[in-house]
């Protein structure tokens, strides 16, 4: 006889989540890359996050930094993160460039965040993993 496998709808809801948040972020970088206006925004605080970070190249911290630009009058910001060494002097004032949608300002990110070119097709591919996992339930 044979058993028939039960379906969890936990598992199913779980793992449908975590696609659909790869897929928009996928989206989103596209968007970013293909339709994004570039310009310059400036660092307004910038701090280190925490302690050392637990890998196998010592000396790497976490430094978190809030930038701002203004668009038509109106000040937009944002936040992102980067992975540093202990000598990395504080961009104190300075600029980095960023890419944000037209239509919404407040949907923006440093150019460094998405690039390679190829990031997003492999947000895509582990949404497509992950779908293939959610078809196997």
């Amino acid at each position: 006889m044979k058993r028939k496998k039960k379906s969890s709808i936990a598992g199913k809801l779980i793992v449908s989540t975590v696609m659909a948040i790869f897929l928009v972020y996928a989206i989103f970088l596209f968007a970013l890359n293909l339709f994004g206006t570039k310009t310059f925004a400036k660092i307004t605080s910038y701090r280190m996050e925490m302690f050392e970070r637990d890998e196998t190249i010592r000396n790497r911290y976490t430094f978190v930094f809030s930038y701002e630009f203004v668009v038509s009058g109106k000040n937009f910001d944002g936040r992102s993160r980067e992975i540093k060494g202990p000598v990395y002097l504080k961009n104190k004032g300075g600029s980095i460039p960023i890419a944000y949608l037209k239509c919404c300002p407040y949907l923006n990110a440093p150019v460094r965040d998405f690039q390679p070119f190829y990031k997003p097709f492999i947000h895509i591919f582990i949404a497509m993993v992950l779908l293939w996992f959610l078809r196997r339930f």
